[in-house]
């Protein structure tokens, strides 16, 4: 809960602003429970834009000693425009989110940078 509750603070509303959020489906019991306090966020209930999408999940969680790391994919994707097919369409975006344990919970700590990818139509 920690966890989705700073995401849902702090991430959410950078990714889910204009269009709705959709939770991607979760593959972990973590990520089940981060995924029903994502759900339950404003920007999940917002209608749907044809064609607008973003997304958000955690996939790996992870302790270190004290400290849990949590791996969060986020991404957007969007209809090319009409006049360049060709256009980037679509990012995703993985980081890592460490969060330590203190006797009133999870603080947490930072992010660090796991990897970024965007693409649209053929490319190359």
């Amino acid at each position: 809960q920690a966890v989705g509750a700073y995401l849902v603070e702090t991430v959410v509303p950078q990714v889910g602003r204009r269009n709705r959020l959709e939770v991607r489906p979760p593959s972990t019991a973590f990520d089940s429970a981060v995924a029903l306090v994502l759900q339950a966020a404003p920007e999940a209930a917002l209608p749907p834009r044809r064609g607008y999408y973003n997304w958000i999940a955690t996939r790996r969680l992870a302790f270190h000693g004290d400290t849990a790391v949590v791996l969060v994919e986020q991404g957007t994707g969007w209809p090319a425009p009409a006049d360049d097919p060709y256009a980037l369409t679509f990012y995703v975006d993985q980081n890592h989110f460490f969060f330590v344990r203190e006797p009133a919970g999870w603080r947490y700590v930072r992010r660090k940078f796991h990897s970024h990818a965007d693409g649209g139509a053929v490319r190359g």
